[in-house]
């Protein structure tokens, strides 16, 4: 068995190019694919440790693990096998760091920093619960820094090596004994200090407060000299309140950090949808993508009871935001298929107008002080524009009603009956200029006196066409 990897050693389809970190259990290696050259890191148990049968199958379970989270915040999987009697598992090759060396580097973080990352981790935790996943040893050092091709920050979640499944009754035993205590003691919820076994996804809930108040205060809530004093304080003493170390944070914040951080799991945030949804309200727009992901993961028949939960918490809390949480769940509801009301009132709304228009359009055509209406171009069977009519004089009608009917427009093809109509006549050689008369039109009623010329023509207007002979009924000439 060889006691590590070294460079250049091919390991199933990568080559070695470099050791990138070293652990008491494992070696992590930067390699690329011979074939496709793309870089991923490979994660190997070193010679010692790969002895244990225990943590070569927790090794196993951990791969298994991966291989079923689909979140973007958990750090992806893409096989594994044994390489000289070494276990090891292919991962995505991450650059950056991780929040405890940015802590280190940089010192505490403002809530606009802090929190989208806390929530950016809390998704890739609501899909492992979802799936029975506990992970058991969340803390800075473990939520990885990275960047996305955009540019924008995303956090990752690492090692689940002592994670507990709690769907899969026949591999927990063998690996978490009753009494067996797992994990970083400072960031161990009480029960976890207890029996590593006897815990649930309230056990995250508790890591994730500590880690949030670490990263805001650079220190741990339950702090001591030595290990032991950690673990007496986590099990009988109270935290350190959190502004008292920063007397600027907000003290809805740190009401909710301290939720997390209380000593009865029944008394914390119920779940990570929970304690999500009442962060988001501390940080900045866009962290609110993450929190809508996060209530995707939510089964329907715990969305009832997490809107109660929310809604008992009172205004000491700090803001509300149930209408955005009603929007959020009704992202991934099936739709009812009606029509939507927006686009019922656009439609009405358009019609409307529509309709306005055409009658103001009929209003002017029925107008009778407007004058004569021009007949258009595409009608006329005379290419040569026909002179300006003039006024018909008026004539006595014996079946007149008392009011006066307005005058007749000769040239209004709407008034004549349009069956009766024959093909329009082929034009004729244009007569010469004559007396200003106006066109004659035959009607079905009694012939008209002949018209005289109008007084009141403009001397400037051209002269009209000499009068045709008549025409049957239903017919018109010019």
């Amino acid at each position: 068995m060889r006691a590590r990897i070294a460079p250049d050693e091919l390991v199933g389809d990568y080559v070695v190019e470099a050791i990138i970190g070293e652990g008491g259990m494992a070696v992590v290696a930067r390699a690329a694919h011979r074939v496709y050259h793309h870089r991923v890191a490979i994660k190997m148990l070193t010679a010692g440790v790969a002895r244990s049968p225990e943590v070569v199958k927790r090794f196993e379970r951990e791969q298994r693990t991966l291989l079923r989270l689909e979140s973007e915040h958990s750090v992806r999987c893409y096989g594994g096998g044994v390489h000289e009697g070494l276990p090891y598992m292919v991962l995505e090759l991450l650059e950056g760091r991780d929040l405890d060396q940015r802590l280190k580097q940089e010192g505490p973080l403002e809530p606009h920093e802090a929190v989208p990352f806390i929530l950016q981790a809390c998704h890739a935790i609501a899909e492992a619960h979802a799936r029975g996943i506990v992970h058991r040893d969340l803390k800075p050092s473990n939520l990885f820094l990275t960047r996305r091709h955009d540019g924008s920050a995303c956090v990752k979640v690492l090692d689940f090596g002592i994670s507990k499944v709690t769907n899969s009754p026949t591999d927990e035993p063998t690996l978490t004994k009753t009494k067996m205590v797992v994990g970083s003691p400072y960031y161990m919820s009480p029960e976890q200090l207890i029996s590593s076994k006897d815990t649930d996804a309230r056990t995250d809930i508790w890591s994730l407060g500590v880690t949030l108040y670490e990263l805001l205060t650079k220190s741990l809530p339950f702090a001591g000299a030595t290990t032991d004093d950690v673990v007496r304080r986590v099990l009988h003493g109270e935290p350190t309140p959190l502004r008292k170390l920063r007397p600027l944070i907000p003290g809805g914040l740190e009401a909710i950090i301290m939720r997390c951080l209380r000593r009865r799991p029944e008394e914390r945030w119920p779940n990570v949808a929970d304690f999500a949804q009442r962060l988001s309200d501390f940080g900045p727009e866009h962290g609110r993508f993450a929190l809508a992901q996060i209530y995707a993961l939510v089964p329907p028949s715990e969305r009832d009871a997490m809107r109660a939960s929310i809604a008992d918490l009172g205004p000491a809390m700090g803001p509300r935001v149930h209408d955005q949480t009603t929007v959020y769940l009704r992202q991934d509801e099936p739709s009812s298929g009606g029509t939507p009301a927006w686009m019922t009132a656009a439609f009405a709304a358009t019609t409307f107008a529509l309709g306005a228009g055409l009658g103001w359009a009929m209003t002017l055509d029925t107008d009778p002080t407007a004058g004569p209406r021009a007949r258009p171009a595409a009608m006329s069977p005379n290419p040569t524009p026909a002179p300006p009519p003039t006024p018909a004089p008026e004539e006595p009608d014996e079946d007149a009603d008392e009011d006066e009917e307005p005058p007749r427009n000769p040239l209004d093809l709407d008034e004549l009956p349009v069956a009766e109509q024959p093909p329009a006549p082929s034009p004729r050689p244009r007569p010469k200029p004559g007396p200003s008369l106006p066109p004659a039109v035959a009607a079905p009623r009694p012939s008209p006196a002949p018209p005289t010329p109008s007084p009141a023509a403009p001397p400037a207007a051209p002269p009209s066409p000499a009068p045709e002979a008549p025409t049957p009924p239903g017919d018109i000439e010019f």
